[in-house]
């Protein structure tokens, strides 16, 4: 593929994934010294006092399934500890990588986008206060959003190429987020029936021959078996010890979609009328996309459907 084609903006598409490389590293840099500066909290520090002594056969199997042990943290917290020390910085690590995971991700998607779209996008997404201090914490929410991130990439260039060896990815992905936070079996879930869902609009619209779903649904077959075996023993000890509840009891719109509001504006303290008002905005631009989408699909627009994501450069070449 042409890296040096200009996008709109101006900027070659290989500029473009420098300027986002150069973005990551400065908010690489920034999470970086956080973590090795920032004291542990009450729920970091549960962690590794209570999960690090546990064997890794323990932790695989979610033997204290206590809502605060989030599995592939805790993994990653002994693996650190093991090898790197007890310091800050030090058990932080897991959560960090997961960070470069995320931004590259990221970066990988938003290339798409004409240039000046694609380096705000990028700045938007890299630079949310809420998120990032969830990436220099040794929890699960940091690596679950990167294996999110990567699977959402790989269930986009699933859909658009129809290569079993992206979906297989975006499943590998999914589990991985799910391991760090059960709360993202939903979204796995999710991405399934939109990879069903988009698929058969293209075998509607003649883009995709229908006997291509037999190795598509054997192989999706296989990786939900290889999830469900991964997930059923932890799920089942946490079922027993406890329940399937990360909090969010006040309703989706003052919880989930205020947060949201709020972490984009961390030091405005936004009055409850304004809140409103913005709950209607979000509506809008939900329903306004639903609608440009249903419209795109039924007008088959091929654009839509089959416009794979350009990859970064030589340097950041397709995996």
């Amino acid at each position: 593929m042409d890296t040096e084609v200009i996008q709109e903006g101006g900027l070659t598409r290989r500029r473009t994934a420098v300027i986002l490389a150069l973005i990551g590293l400065v908010i690489t840099a920034f999470a970086v010294y956080r973590a090795a500066t920032a004291s542990f909290t009450h729920d970091e520090s549960y962690s590794y006092i209570y999960y690090v002594k546990l064997s890794y056969w323990e932790l695989l199997q979610h033997v204290d399934g206590f809502t605060n042990n989030h599995l592939l943290n805790s993994v990653g917290l002994k693996l650190a500890d093991q090898f790197l020390g007890n310091s800050e910085l030090s058990l932080r690590t897991p959560n960090l990588l997961a960070l470069v995971l995320f931004l590259f991700y990221a970066a990988r998607i938003l290339l798409k986008l004409p240039a000046w779209f694609a380096i705000c996008g990028f700045v938007v997404l890299g630079t949310n206060t809420y998120m990032l201090e969830l990436f220099t914490l040794a929890r699960g929410y940091g690596l679950s959003f990167g294996f999110m991130l990567m699977a959402l990439f790989y269930l986009i260039r699933g859909i658009q190429q129809g290569r079993l060896r992206d979906m297989a990815l975006f499943n590998v992905a999914s589990l991985l987020a799910t391991l760090s936070n059960f709360t993202l079996l939903n979204v796995h879930l999710a991405g399934l029936f939109t990879l069903y869902a988009l698929l058969w609009v293209r075998i509607s619209h003649g883009e995709l021959p229908r006997k291509r779903l037999v190795p598509i649904t054997l192989m999706n077959l296989t990786m939900v078996a290889v999830s469900i075996a991964a997930l059923w023993l932890p799920i089942e000890h946490m079922l027993e010890q406890s329940t399937l509840d990360f909090g969010g009891k006040s309703g989706f719109f003052s919880s989930t979609v205020a947060t949201w509001i709020r972490s984009l504006l961390p030091w405005v303290q936004i009055p409850d009328a304004v809140m409103t008002v913005l709950y209607g905005v979000v509506i809008a631009i939900v329903a306004v996309a639903s609608v440009v989408t249903i419209w795109r699909i039924r007008n088959h627009d091929r654009s839509f459907s089959t416009a794979g994501p350009h990859c970064l450069p030589c340097c950041w070449s397709s995996l």
